[in-house]
């Protein structure tokens, strides 16, 4: 992955468990590119992930905990991706 890690942008790795509909995802695993909304350089739901983080964990719905889950799935590969560890 670190010697061409832009190969891996649009290749479906990314488990995507409940979130499917919300992100248009055909499949059981979404591609980065799918998660990213490249106007924004960002994730797609990066306003919807800071209400969620936000709540305590008590309060988090199952939608807030399976996005916090696919954020950090996210941030995983962002970091692979830049080199950084």
């Amino acid at each position: 992955m670190h010697m061409t890690p832009d190969a891996w942008l649009y290749k479906p790795i990314i488990y995507v468990q409940v979130l499917r509909e919300t992100l248009g995802i055909k499949g059981s695993s979404a591609t980065f590119m799918e998660l990213l909304n490249e106007q924004e350089d960002a994730f797609k739901l990066a306003d919807e992930y800071e209400q969620a983080h936000r709540k305590l964990e008590k309060e988090r719905s199952e939608f807030d905990k399976q996005l916090i889950k696919l954020v950090e799935k996210f941030r995983v590969f962002l970091k692979f991706k830049c080199g950084n560890t």
